[in-house]
């Protein structure tokens, strides 16, 4: 129990018992709250449920490490590429110094504060990923925010060689298997098994992308 004076803010007693908590997870009730016996089994398996097997944010403003911030040593490498013509970058920069031709500084403004900017051409994030990796899994979730400003050619969002992926599709017959759909494919032994979403990928404007699979 956390001893504050009244200060006439419930903001401000809330925040000191934010300050001091350890746990991952902090549930807030005011004094007129209550948690409903119903809701304790959710909880619990909230709590317990297990976290992401890698989570990239891509908001480090510099460099070219990409961290794993789910903790299981699964950093990128970002390579940008050497082409040339409309919209290409030269070099990673960052979020502040002004230069239109680096990933980080034309990435600067995110869905969730900062991010990367990849010219769809050339540039990527790549992961090393040896045997007994924690990303060779029979069931998995792929979700990313995405950001795309025009389409002129078929757009990994995330893949794992000969395994499973996310894409978007510029053309009916490119990866994706249909115009301007998000395809999320897994690889089933000898050929790709792919389901595509209902709706065109917007143009500039965010959108959360997430593909699933049970194993079924």
């Amino acid at each position: 129990v956390l001893a504050q004076a009244w200060q006439g803010d419930f903001s401000l007693a809330r925040n000191l018992g934010v300050a001091r908590a350890s746990g991952d997870w902090v549930l807030v009730l005011d004094c007129d709250e209550v948690l409903s016996r119903a809701d304790h089994a959710r909880l619990q398996r909230l709590l317990q449920a297990p976290g992401p097997m890698a989570y990239w944010k891509m908001d480090e403003c510099q460099g070219t490490t990409i961290h794993d911030s789910a903790g299981n040593n699964l950093s990128g490498t970002l390579t940008i590429g050497t082409g040339a013509g409309t919209g290409h970058q030269d070099s990673a920069g960052t979020c502040s110094a002004v230069d239109a031709t680096t990933v980080w500084y034309n990435g600067r403004t995110g869905k969730r504060n900062n991010s990367i900017n990849l010219d769809g051409t050339d540039d990527m994030v790549s992961i090393t990923d040896g045997t007994s990796s924690p990303l060779d899994v029979n069931t998995m979730t792929l979700a990313a925010w995405i950001y795309i400003g025009a389409t002129a050619s078929d757009r990994v969002i995330m893949h794992k060689v000969n395994a499973y992926g996310l894409n978007l599709a510029y053309s009916a017959g490119g990866v994706g298997g249909a115009a301007g759909k998000i395809g999320f494919h897994r690889f089933a032994g000898a050929s790709w098994s792919s389901v595509n979403s209902t709706s065109n990928q917007p143009l500039n404007s965010w959108v959360f992308v997430v593909g699933t699979y049970d194993g079924t």
